[in-house]
């Protein structure tokens, strides 16, 4: 193993020119560590860090959407700067952001490279544009060497999985600034058919869009797929959700944008335009699409117990599930901007062609049924000198929710936060992303208090304490249940050298246990930490080393801890100059169960990254390597491979490989023109 590890060390290349800061990066992997599955659509946030490497965004132009997107600063640090440069102009250099409230030299070295100061040109004809503008188009193949069992006939007449283990993506976006893209988006997951059963056309998944962005009334207009963002996220948000951080307390993004993802559920298919006059800003869209689902034929008719979200399309019974219910929204939001506040109105229909009635059991008694959902709310943010306070109430099918919250700077140096929400047992989105510790937006009231700290420009302390209640039953939990969840972070950054980062999180919850002695499950506390170390720094000029540290624990009541640890090591290499880029980990791993998983976010091919969760004990390598042939044409590779210590195989299900390795090959190609 030390071999192989230094081999690793002596290959490994790449550039730590990172699509994704570390601030980000962190945030990622809790939501990934409270998502019931390790499936993160993350492609769309990591292709606006890309873009806006080579875009950048105008600090002397922007009015905040375009920095509110990154997630990178706070609410509160949008306000300073626009009333800075309200105060003293436009800003002559970047540096000059230091002199800011609110704003440190951290903050500006996470910020700078995606930022500028400089015009962005005249007006331009169509026929500019079009000349002007980048192609780009990448086909990428992952694939795993191992036969899982979905691919084995065993006693079967068939192999359950339809497809090749092969995962195909093919992507293509013209791009020109800001004002207009286009894209085109194929993917085939890992066991779906290609060119043949039901994809006899090929890709299982395809995704367009076109976008015009202007400065005048018309602001924007898409056709195609794209996200829509509401308010507080209460009746609808399909973007990048946060809400783990001073940067995420409060929802913010654009309402509609283009979407150019490989996820196939959280996006709206049709036309969708917004305008604004003065301080009035409204959008509007409209969207037919086919959803997956489970279909029921009985006395009373056709119905669907739910809605599938993963995409898959492996298996006979997943294929029949395929894009079965069509669903058609439309809405529109309205806002007007005053002096010191915003306020608006935001309206979404849902219709499906069949009703929506989910299996009888007591966890899902009060959930959404039917074909129709209607929903209406109103949020507001009020600007104080050194706060705000904002908040959304919802009206849905006839039940109420409403999130509401602030943030403060008590001082130069202190930031606090407090965010409350409201979601009674009868309130349903179906299929809405608001920031919840639940997989679903009902049922849940809770408050989460935030307390950051700059005690020196190079150290920044955050704190984050959330309490929670849910007053019915849940999937899992015969009973109401309380949980909270604490949350320390510490980062330390002297100079552009080094960094260095220590985590330490702690959560109590409540679920069913198993007792043979009793009928109904009990419903006992459980809790879990985390504790984790994340070093980096640059030795030399074109090298980076990053390591890090993490353990975490898991209790039931009265029974045995289980615990969990990993350690991994980077090496990141961009020689200045070079066509060629790349990097290699290490990770070492040894969890006692699925409860004590860990996740840890990755590079992959670019643009593109992962966050795998590790559990079990045993050892993964990857290597990463980019060449660049040419100015239009780029190769990168990925190859990784698991090893276990263990006899039972790896993975469950129609996922489960026989032995202990796992090896996974992604090679991938990019052309510019």
């Amino acid at each position: 193993m030390n071999g192989i590890f230094f081999c690793l060390l002596l290959i490994s290349v790449s550039g730590i020119a990172q699509e994704l800061p570390n601030v980000v990066e962190q945030q990622l992997e809790q939501i990934a560590d409270m998502s019931a599955e390790n499936d993160i659509d993350i492609t769309e946030q990591e292709a606006l860090f890309t873009f806006r490497l080579k875009h950048p965004i105008n600090i002397n132009e922007d009015d905040g959407t375009g920095l509110q997107e990154l997630g990178i600063v706070s609410p509160l640090q949008i306000q300073w700067l626009l009333a800075y440069r309200k105060t003293f102009g436009a800003f002559v250099d970047v540096y000059e952001l230091q002199a800011v409230p609110g704003w440190d030299a951290s903050t500006c070295r996470s910020l700078l490279p995606y930022i500028t100061i400089n015009k962005n040109g005249n007006v331009v004809s169509w026929k500019e544009m079009l000349q002007k503008g980048k192609h780009q188009l990448i086909l990428r193949y992952n694939t795993t060497l191992e036969k899982a069992d979905g691919y084995r006939k065993a006693d079967r007449d068939a192999a359950p999985y339809v497809g090749s283990p092969g995962r195909v993506l093919l992507r293509y976006r013209f791009q020109y600034q800001q004002k207009l893209q286009w894209g085109l988006l194929g993917e085939k997951d890992a066991g779906e058919p290609f060119f043949k059963a039901n994809n006899s056309t090929g890709f299982d998944f395809v995704s367009a869009h076109v976008q015009y962005r202007s400065n005048g009334f018309i602001r924007k207009i898409v056709a195609g797929d794209y996200t829509v963002n509401m308010g507080q996220g209460l009746i609808q948000w399909q973007g990048f959700s946060i809400g783990v951080d001073v940067s995420g307390l409060k929802q913010q993004g654009e309402v509609i944008r283009a979407y150019g993802g490989a996820g196939e559920f959280a996006f709206h298919r049709g036309l969708a335009a917004s305008f604004q006059h003065k301080n009035w800003q409204w959008n509007v869209f409209g969207s037919f699409k086919k959803l997956d689902g489970n279909k029921v034929e009985d006395s009373s008719g056709n119905y669907i117990t739910s809605i599938q979200t993963g995409g898959y399309h492996r298996t006979l019974s997943e294929i029949e599930d395929k894009r079965i219910v069509q669903q058609l929204a439309w809405g529109a939001t309205l806002h007007k901007k005053f002096n010191k506040m915003k306020i608006g109105i935001n309206w979404i229909e849902h219709r499906w062609n069949m009703p929506i009635q989910p299996k009888a059991s007591v966890y899902n008694r009060y959930y959404f049924r039917g074909n129709a959902m209607h929903a209406l709310s109103v949020d507001a943010v009020y600007y104080g000198k050194h706060y705000q306070v904002f908040g959304e109430m919802a009206y849905v099918n006839g039940q109420t929710g409403w999130i509401g919250g602030m943030m403060m700077s008590t001082s130069a140096t202190t930031d606090v936060g407090m965010r409350f929400r409201y979601l009674s047992k009868k309130f349903d989105t179906v299929g809405n992303q608001a920031f919840t510790r639940s997989s679903t937006v009902n049922n849940e009231v809770g408050c989460m208090m935030l307390l950051q700290i700059r005690p020196h420009q190079r150290l920044r302390i955050n704190a984050t304490i959330d309490i929670f209640k849910f007053p019915f039953f849940r999937f899992g939990v015969h009973g109401p249940s309380v949980g909270s969840e604490s949350n320390i972070t510490m980062n330390y950054k002297p100079n552009k050298q080094f960094e260095a980062i220590v985590l330490f999180t702690t959560g109590n919850r409540e679920q069913n246990i198993k007792n043979e002695m009793e009928l109904i499950p009990p419903v006992t506390a459980y809790t879990t930490q985390r504790f984790r170390m994340h070093l980096q720094w640059k030795s030399g000029a074109s090298t980076w080393i990053r390591t890090r540290f993490e353990t975490k624990a898991y209790k039931v009541a009265d029974g045995l801890p289980e615990t969990g640890s990993m350690w991994y090591g980077d090496v990141l290499y961009q020689p200045m100059g070079k066509r060629y880029k790349a990097s290699a980990r290490i990770v070492f791993f040894d969890t006692d169960s699925y409860n004590t998983r860990i996740y840890a976010y990755e590079q992959d091919l670019h643009p593109g990254n992962s966050i795998p969760m590790v559990y079990g004990k045993g050892v993964r390598m990857f290597i990463t390597g980019n060449y660049k042939l040419s100015n239009k044409v780029t190769c990168s590779f990925k190859i990784s491979r698991s090893i276990y210590q263990t006899d039972e195989g790896i993975g469950s299900g129609y996922e489960h490989i026989p032995g202990n390795t796992k090896t996974q090959v992604g090679l991938q190609g990019a052309f510019t023109f």
